[in-house]
């Protein structure tokens, strides 16, 4: 005698007179959890398998001292009943008993499916309708405080997934799922109300063009190309809230009278807050919030495409000016940091990043590559980093002040950050000594942790561009600076450690004696341009000694 008396029941399955039973229940369109069970308590003279919904469910041989088998498996039921047969090669097959417990997973079908999500109007239940007009019978419905994680699986089709927030967020605690898995799916949000922040909505994208779209309220979407392509609406009166934003286009829509919609990506500041976008349209008074972020604006090649760039700055303009009725590019973190930071749009093949200053293109900037034959050149590159760093290191160093150094007093044109590359601080088409200013605020920060995602250099690229940042000062004060050499070949960090003191003895010693004491412009310019000379013929007598043991 089983202490459990379901051990101690059994239903035959090959009987004689019906060798091939089956049993079934009626249950609605879901996904369940079966822990079957089978076996004899006194006899073991079959070869036991049980198949539910076509699936293989449990399975096994009885022995003297094995009467019992069992397995829990989840299977989705589409046709109202879930179905429990023999196996293939079943023997004087029996089943003892099964739990079913039924999952928070929608599953859906071949075809195109609608699914269709709100909470009922005492709020308190989530409802998952088959129509776009949520009416008839849910064919599921669970207490919102009961779930944890809500799952929608598309399968094949064109799917269209609402979540209507008309009568409060119906998005459970712990968020909602949504997976396409099939051709061109659509997601869209729409109600009033807000989605509570730890309430995350991710959308995994089928294999074709997928839409998602934030008609009102304020939600917190993470969208995932997932093998397709997705593309991102938020209308006027809608605040999307992400933490990476990675497709192939957004759309912040807006209305003349009520304003605009807006997206915030949440700080970050490395490879996973990184916007890679192919196309973006910001309506009148919309704004996109980069926050700490960098954004990557991949356009058709061939480059360059100057006006683009220019609209990105000028769009971030729009922004630092406060211009109404306008777009805006913003970041919170500039503000947050009371303009130590900035951010600024640079076009990759109008700038090249390849003039004096010894900069590489962008190259194979930040690990992403618009095309084989012509890697990142036609790619506008939003990038947050501290101001005055001109050579968008994240770090504000000697080679800064070089920048501005060679180029001060030219009137700077071309758009595509050719200004800040250049050293136009202010953007005012001139380099002069106020964009010294920047700098001189900023010095020495970012140094050993710099700030934003890493650039990739060109592969082919001389020593001295590989060097990168040349020298970087952390400054006590004005004038007591400690300057250190860093090198990006690890397997040259000893050779760079050795001659550290050799490059910058020299430097500190001129740079004390000249500015010592002083506030005289033209002796600290003196100063600035003796260390950018005597650092830049050393840089060089070490890549040429590099470059000729490379050979």
């Amino acid at each position: 005698m089983n202490p459990d008396q379901r051990y101690d029941t059994l239903n035959h399955m090959q009987k004689p007179t019906n060798p091939n039973a089956s049993w079934e229940i009626g249950l609605s369109r879901g996904v369940y959890r079966l822990h079957t069970v089978v076996g004899d308590p006194a006899n073991f003279d079959g070869k036991f398998i049980l198949n539910v919904e076509a699936q293989l469910a449990v399975a096994g041989v009885p022995a003297t001292n094995t009467r019992f088998f069992e397995n829990t498996i989840d299977v989705p039921v589409l046709d109202g009943r879930l179905t429990i047969s023999n196996g293939p090669g079943a023997v004087n097959n029996k089943i003892n008993f099964v739990d079913i417990e039924r999952l928070p997973i929608i599953p859906g079908t071949a075809i195109s499916d609608v699914i269709y999500i709100r909470l009922n109007a005492a709020g308190n239940t989530v409802q998952v309708f088959d129509n776009a007009a949520a009416s008839g019978t849910p064919f599921f419905a669970a207490l919102l405080s009961s779930l944890g994680t809500l799952t929608v699986n598309g399968e094949g089709g064109n799917d269209t997934i609402i979540v209507d927030m008309t009568n409060g967020n119906p998005i459970p605690s712990s968020g909602l799922i949504v997976n396409g898995q099939g051709d061109n799916d659509t997601f869209t949000v729409l109600g009033e109300a807000a989605l509570t922040p730890n309430r995350v909505i991710t959308f995994n994208g089928g294999a074709g063009n997928n839409l998602v779209q934030l008609q009102s309220g304020h939600g917190r979407i993470e969208a995932n190309e997932a093998g397709g392509t997705v593309d991102t609406t938020v209308d006027f009166d809608a605040h999307l809230t992400t933490a990476s934003l990675k497709q192939r286009a957004l759309t912040i829509a807006s209305d003349n009278i009520l304003g605009g919609g807006l997206v915030t990506i949440l700080p970050n500041g490395g490879a996973e807050g990184l916007v890679k976008l192919q196309a973006l349209s910001i309506g009148t008074d919309a704004i996109l919030d980069v926050s700490d972020n960098d954004l990557l604006l991949t356009y058709p090649a061939p480059g360059p495409n100057a006006a683009l760039a220019g609209t990105i700055q000028q769009w971030i303009d729009n922004w630092y000016f406060q211009a109404e009725f306008t777009p805006k590019i913003a970041s919170s973190q500039v503000t947050a940091t009371g303009g130590e930071t900035v951010i600024v749009a640079i076009d990759n093949a109008v700038t090249g990043f390849g003039d004096a200053q010894g900069s590489p293109h962008l190259g194979e900037i930040l690990g992403d590559s618009a095309n084989a034959a012509n890697p990142g050149f036609n790619q506008v590159l939003l990038r947050y980093t501290y101001g005055g760093d001109f050579d968008l290191n994240g770090e504000v160093d000697a080679l800064d002040y070089a920048i501005v150094d060679t180029n001060l007093g030219s009137t700077v044109s071309g758009g595509g950050g050719a200004g800040w590359q250049r050293g136009d601080g202010d953007f005012d088409g001139t380099v002069t000594p106020l964009d010294y200013s920047a700098i001189d605020a900023n010095l020495g920060k970012g140094e050993g942790n710099p700030l934003g995602t890493e650039i990739q250099p060109l592969n082919g690229e001389s020593a001295a561009q590989a060097i990168g940042s040349v020298a970087t000062i952390g400054a006590d004060d004005k004038f007591d600076s400690l300057f250190t050499f860093n090198a990006r070949d690890a397997d040259r960090s000893s050779v760079a450690k050795s001659t550290r003191a050799a490059i910058f003895a020299e430097a500190r010693k001129e740079w004390r004696e000249l500015a010592q004491d002083s506030e005289d412009s033209d002796l600290i310019l003196n100063a600035r341009e003796r260390l950018r000379k005597l650092a830049q013929s050393r840089v060089n007598a070490l890549a040429d000694f590099w470059d000729g043991a490379d050979d």
